[in-house]
């Protein structure tokens, strides 16, 4: 499930890079594997080692409860309940993320829509395999996909007659919200969340005073383009066809599907990275401006000032939000 982006994996292209400057004590981490992906939670707090144990084992609990019930694959899921039209009260977490998706889908313009399932289940970009769903097919399928026509009441969802929901483009974005949330309850002062490629920051790392976090040149796994200086808490999500993709006849075909076409947005962009507060944000405008492309995309990050935006080119050009700066090949919040 990555859960990200549309019933689909989004493989991370943000790694969290390390520094060489050694500390007193050594961080605390977990790896942790869910949500088609692993995880990892590393803490730096001076904590004992029971402390932290405990805490991070909450972590991993809060990522399987959540992947139980948001993800489309499992069986029981409410995800998958509403896709079966099931009549039935839904979890609140799934309530309140499903209400943020319709808003998304709002205000993007469809751009990111919630009722992409359909079309991503037609396609089922799997690395390894090519299928091209025939052209009608698609027209067909592109109909169901439709936000605007499903209907929720409290508790209640809704869909039409062959609809289906996907919360992968921002259910792993509010986890790490909630690990974050958990984390900071829990008097945590410097850790870092990286759930797949959504990364979360808290605080500073000790004795550097920022955290580095590396964005990787898209189809090139263990190569770093840029790296981002961060030195307040915030979220860093990407989104790009660098990772989930196949190869025909010299052209790539990728899992970030336009909702409106039923296609690959042909817009010349290899990846879009987000930062903002919120992951759960920086998931779904991060898939959001990678369909609406480099004009319209920073066009739509400027409206946003709480939002800044990396994207790269397919001539690996980098184009920078106005909030942020490169400095020595390190990306700079303003």
């Amino acid at each position: 499930m990555k859960i990200r982006c549309l019933a689909l994996v989004i493989m991370a292209l943000l790694i969290c890079g390390c520094d060489k400057e050694t500390f007193e004590n050594e961080p605390h981490f977990k790896r942790i594997f869910g949500l088609d992906t692993v995880s990892t939670v590393t803490i730096y707090d001076s904590i004992s080692d029971e402390k932290a144990d405990k805490i991070l084992e909450e972590c991993s609990g809060l990522i399987k409860d959540y992947e139980n019930i948001f993800s489309k694959t499992i069986e029981s899921s409410d995800v998958s309940k509403i896709n079966k039209h099931i009549d039935f009260n839904v979890n609140k977490d799934s309530a309140y993320v499903i209400n943020k998706a319709i808003n998304y889908s709002k205000i993007t313009d469809g751009a990111f829509d919630i009722s992409i399932a359909p079309l991503t289940e037609l396609w089922h970009i799997k690395p390894g395999t090519v299928f091209i769903p025939d052209k009608k097919e698609i027209e067909i399928t592109k109909k169901y996909v439709d936000y605007k026509k499903i209907k929720v009441d409290n508790l209640k969802i809704k869909l039409p007659k062959n609809s289906k929901i996907d919360l992968g483009g921002i259910a792993k974005g509010y986890i790490g919200d909630k690990i974050k949330e958990y984390l900071i309850s829990k008097n945590i002062k410097s850790a870092i969340i990286n759930l797949g490629g959504n990364i979360l920051t808290i605080g500073n790392k000790p004795g550097v005073g920022y955290f580095n976090v590396g964005l990787n040149k898209p189809f090139k796994e263990n190569e770093f383009i840029l790296t981002f200086k961060t030195k307040r808490d915030v979220s860093i999500v990407t989104s790009g066809n660098g990772y989930r993709y196949f190869k025909y006849k010299n052209k790539i075909y990728h899992h970030i599907l336009d909702p409106k076409t039923g296609y690959n947005p042909d817009n010349n962009l290899l990846s879009t990275t987000i930062i903002s507060k919120n992951s759960i944000d920086g998931d779904a405008y991060s898939t959001a401006t990678y369909v609406l492309g480099l004009k319209k995309g920073m066009d739509f990050i400027e409206k946003h000032k709480e939002l800044e935006a990396v994207f790269i080119d397919d001539n690996y050009k980098i184009h920078l939000s106005s909030g942020l700066k490169i400095k020595d090949d390190v990306i700079i919040l303003k």
